[in-house]
Parts: structure tokens; sequence; C-alpha cells
């Protein structure tokens, strides 16, 4: 597994952890997602 694979793997849990265990980091996260699609697209 690549170096790059594990560091989104690693992103990928911090993210839902901190969504699950933090009120309000939900709506920041989807932010961040919305931005993300926003300029990818």
């Amino acid at each position: 597994m690549s170096l790059y694979v594990k560091r989104i793997a690693v992103a990928v849990v911090v993210t839902a952890l901190s969504v699950w265990f933090i009120p309000g980091v939900a709506d920041a996260v989807e932010g961040i997602f919305q931005l993300a699609v926003l300029v990818l697209s």
C-alpha cells in the first residue's frame, strides 16, 4: 500500500471520528467537501 493511500485512509478515519464525537464539526466537514467538489468539477 502506498503512502498516499495510507494518508487518505488516516484522513478518512480522523474525519469520521471527529464528526462522530465533536458536535458542530459535521457542518464544517460538509462545507469543505462541497467546496472541494465545486473546485474539482
